[in-house]
């Protein structure tokens, strides 16, 4: 490995399972029928007004609106535990981006099932589910599609471990403008992208780390742009669009040890097609103007299979690409270009 790449990042310290608390104690019902956000959302200022806690959801399905994260707080799932977005959309609440941000779909495009908005050290972890439902939106982008499952906005230090998120609405995971990011062990199941990050030329995220989650996405599993120490390891990646597609800028980004195999589990909701496109698509400025250096990428160690090209870099004027390194690479059964 190049020695200028970063180090993994090591497990986030949260306040220990002493401090818990059930959210059936807040009222929370947990049989799908009653809406237990105001619930859960107690449960957890209760925890964050101690200094921080632990909210535990045992099992049972608790369909609910915007749950919003609090600092030093941990979400956990048990066994059984689902989280069902309502299809009441009114019910869900939105992170707005700062002055100057890049993503122009605005408020609405940023609701969210979970919101973590300006918050720090915080998790989301069990062996529970998060259900989006795939909730319906005629006045969403494509005009169909919901609120993302997990939105994280200008957040410092979040792990996400263990849990399934189930039929995303959008994104299962949107992440702007943050840092110190752990996703580890996650099942992401249909819906559009798995995790999304995005930054900006003067305000990158830093210090992303995704592994050993398996991905069965319809839209692409990892995509993003403006990221700095970004590390992709050991997943299982299956997509009905790209496996791994850098759209922006990234500095020290490493893919190392995965899986890719297609054709895709789940349709590509949009387009109602399951074959997988590019394993890695390196991308910059795809999506519009964006301007700065793509260096230090070292993709090593991959393997695919089923996809149409494994490989394909390609660049726009104003985004420089620098020190692209790649070793290890083993493809087969591939139905376009080897490399392209």
């Amino acid at each position: 490995m190049n020695n200028d790449q970063p180090t993994m990042l090591p497990p986030s310290a949260f306040i220990t399972a002493a401090a818990a608390s059930n959210v059936r104690s807040f009222g929370a019902v947990g049989d799908a029928k009653v809406d237990d956000t105001d619930a859960i959302n107690a449960a957890i200022s209760a925890a964050a007004n101690r200094g921080g806690g632990v909210v535990r959801l045992e099992a049972g399905t608790y369909r609910c609106g915007t749950i919003v994260m609090q600092s030093h707080v941990q979400l956990v799932l048990e066994a059984g535990a689902r989280i069902l977005g309502t299809e009441e959309l009114g019910r869900y609440l939105h992170y707005s981006q700062p002055p100057g941000g890049n993503c122009s779909q605005g408020d609405r495009w940023h609701r969210a099932l979970i919101l973590a908005d300006k918050v720090q050290d915080i998790a989301i972890t069990g062996q529970g589910t998060i259900d989006g439902g795939h909730v319906f939106d005629e006045r969403g982008e494509e005009r169909m599609r919901g609120p993302h499952t997990i939105m994280i906005g200008e957040c410092q230090g979040v792990r996400i471990e263990g849990i399934t998120i189930d039929r995303a609405a959008n994104y299962a995971i949107m992440a702007e403008y943050s840092d110190d990011i752990e996703v580890r062990g996650v099942r992401f199941r249909g819906g559009w992208d798995g995790v999304h990050v995005r930054g900006m030329i003067d305000r990158p995220c830093r210090r992303i780390t995704v592994v050993d989650c398996d991905f069965q996405t319809g839209d692409d599993s990892i995509a993003g742009w403006y990221w700095e120490d970004f590390i992709i390891k050991d997943c299982l990646i299956n997509s009905s669009c790209n496996g791994i597609r850098l759209i922006g800028p990234a500095r020290r980004l490493t893919i190392d040890g995965n899986v890719f195999h297609g054709p895709g589990r789940h349709p590509h909701i949009t387009q109602s097609r399951f074959n997988m496109l590019a394993g890695i698509l390196l991308q910059p400025g795809a999506w519009g103007p964006a301007p700065g250096a793509s260096e230090q990428i070292v993709v090593t160690n991959n393997t695919m299979t089923d996809v149409m090209s494994p490989l394909c870099i390609s660049n726009s004027p104003g985004c420089a690409m620098d020190r692209i390194e790649v070793r290890n690479l083993t493809a087969s059964s591939v139905y376009g270009s080897g490399c392209a």
